[in-house]
């Protein structure tokens, strides 16, 4: 009974000593286990954006546009101008190396003033941009559906540009007067969104060598100019006696608006 007695401690000192060893070693592995040196991921860039100013020049040939001023037509007539609006739609711009920039719900009418109209593009990612593009028109799928909204409510910014007969949008009106035509006046309120005789167009216009530098600091212009006496010419030169007034859709709204299809180009753009 002795000897039991005397073993029990000695039993216990060497389990204490083996879970002492045993902590000892992975502590020991543990410490000689490599270093990770692996750099850490870059953080991601910060994504800045901007915005661009677009203003429109409206013009008669090589003279300012202003409202009642006398000008003469392609064919020699003279007129003068009372009302000049169109839609500008569907508005990207392309930077140097491709990327596109969409703007959503891209719809303005333009109404010449005693001022040039503009409109602000905004949330324009920061870069350097080459070329503009839009439509002058309303595409088709808004004409006939979706939120009548922003450029597209009739009873705010289309008001002056909607057919409530018609279920449609003129996408350009041209009122003036003229003595060519039996009642003095002439009247061309375009529209037609479908078929063989829609009249949206598009515009896809380069800066050419300069650059429109976008940044969250400053916000540069895009001048283009828009002419009234390319609506009355090319590839049809309009007689304002035989053809004095065009308001609904059809094969004269598409003549027209064969016409203005190259009514708007550049003519500077303006970096802060």
């Amino acid at each position: 009974m002795l000897y039991h007695t005397l073993a029990q401690p000695k039993i216990s000192f060497m389990k204490i000593t083996f879970k002492i060893c045993t902590t000892l070693l992975v502590l020991g592995f543990l410490s000689c286990k490599k270093e990770d040196t692996s750099p850490e991921p870059e953080p991601e860039p910060v994504k800045t954006a901007g915005a661009i100013r677009i203003e429109f020049n409206n013009i008669v040939g090589d003279s300012a546009l202003v409202f009642n001023k006398k000008y003469l037509n392609p064919r020699g007539d003279t007129f003068s101008v009372t009302k000049f609006n169109y839609y500008i739609s569907n508005i990207s711009v392309t930077m140097e190396d491709n990327t596109v920039y969409t703007e959503p719900e891209s719809y303005h009418v333009i109404k010449h003033s005693a001022t040039a109209p503009s409109l602000l593009l905004q949330n324009v990612p920061a870069g350097a941009y080459k070329s503009i593009k839009f439509t002058v028109g309303v595409d088709s799928a808004r004409n006939c559906s979706g939120a009548q909204t922003g450029g597209l409510d009739p009873a705010g910014a289309a008001s002056d540009m909607y057919w409530s007969w018609n279920t449609g949008y003129i996408f350009l009106k041209l009122e003036g007067t003229s003595s060519r035509s039996a009642s003095n006046e002439f009247v061309y309120h375009i529209g037609g969104y479908g078929g063989t005789n829609k009249t949206q167009r598009g515009f896809n216009i380069s800066f050419g060598a300069g650059r429109l530098n976008v940044t969250a600091a400053a916000t540069p212009k895009v001048v283009l100019k828009t002419d009234v006496n390319e609506i009355l010419k090319s590839p049809t030169t309009i007689d304002f006696a035989a053809m004095p007034a065009v308001m609904n859709a059809g094969a004269d709204a598409k003549l027209m608006a064969d016409n203005y299809s190259d009514m708007i180009s550049i003519k500077s753009i303006i970096n802060p």
